[in-house]
């Protein structure tokens, strides 16, 4: 993999544009969470389709990914945090212009199905994203404190990044930070932005997902010869998903002699720490969890 590049820190007052690459965004939970950045002394720039609906999505394909790319051709938006996940990031994933993206690197946050462009973003275009809060469903309302406070720790670079959890197995791996959602990871299988595992520290995080259908991923993963190559396995939360989770997880994971941590809160719970994806990164029992072993903004 070439040297990823990465994005320029977010200092107060800075300009967040706000986009809908995937689902259609609730106007009322938009608002709240636009108001709270301002609140929080962050201008905003809205993605000129923002509020459009096509169907189930937020505007068009075409629109979708000229909001993407408009935003980081933007010499004024400081970083780029999507309104919400759903469906819909992997019909733009051709229609982007990685190079462009590449010779300007901005903070990029979002989880869920925002996955595909994280792997897309680190993979085409060699820049580091962040797997973080979103405005219309992290920060509406009455945002969290423990994900508001490691999403602005994590992009103005003045956190540390070591996160805590429980180990199924233990043991000591390094390797660069990649994941997301399992549902998009395993749908990019077989695609040209497949994600690469090759000696990375893959994150996952899933919702609503029975046991069955979580074993029915992480067979796929397996049986294409994916895990093998991972060097260690985070596991975020699983919300809402079977209780028989635990027992699937620890007999899929079974012929994998690399260490897997738990109990690390990112994905679809209320808490929802930012992960940044493309940096070097280490798991270690003897620690107790997950830091990151370089910094991801400049």
């Amino acid at each position: 993999m070439r040297k990823m590049v990465k994005p320029k820190r977010l200092s107060f007052g800075g300009t967040i544009g706000v986009i809908a690459p995937a689902g259609v965004v609730q106007p009322e939970k938009l608002e709240e969470g636009i108001g709270w950045l301002i609140e929080k002394g962050f201008r905003i720039k809205r993605g000129r389709y923002l509020t459009c609906q096509s169907g189930y999505l937020a505007g068009t394909d075409v629109e979708r990914a000229k909001d993407v790319m408009d935003m980081f051709l933007d010499d004024q938006v400081d970083a780029i945090i999507c309104a919400r996940g759903g469906y819909g990031c992997m019909r733009l994933l051709p229609m982007l212009k990685y190079n462009e993206i590449r010779k300007r690197p901005k903070i990029f946050v979002g989880y869920s199905d925002i996955t595909a462009l994280h792997v897309a973003l680190q993979q085409q275009a060699g820049m580091i994203s962040f797997h973080g809060p979103m405005v219309a469903s992290s920060l509406c309302g009455e945002p969290e404190t423990f994900s508001w406070k490691s999403l602005c720790e994590m992009v103005d670079g003045t956190g540390e990044a070591h996160f805590t959890g429980t180990f199924l197995r233990g043991g000591h791996a390094e390797g660069i930070l990649v994941g997301g959602n399992l549902s998009v990871i395993t749908s990019l299988m077989g695609t040209p932005y497949e994600l690469s595992l090759r000696g990375a520290v893959l994150c996952i995080e899933e919702v609503n997902e029975a046991a069955y259908r979580i074993d029915r991923m992480l067979t796929q993963l397996l049986l294409g010869g994916k895990l093998k190559h991972a060097a260690g396995i985070v596991i975020g939360d699983l919300e809402g998903c079977d209780f028989k989770l635990p027992e699937v997880l620890m007999e899929r994971f079974a012929e994998l002699r690399i260490p897997i941590l738990t109990g690390i809160h990112f994905g679809h719970g209320k808490q929802n720490i930012t992960l940044p994806f493309g940096v070097r990164a280490r798991i270690d029992s003897n620690v107790g969890g997950l830091v990151c072993l370089e910094t991801s903004v400049v």
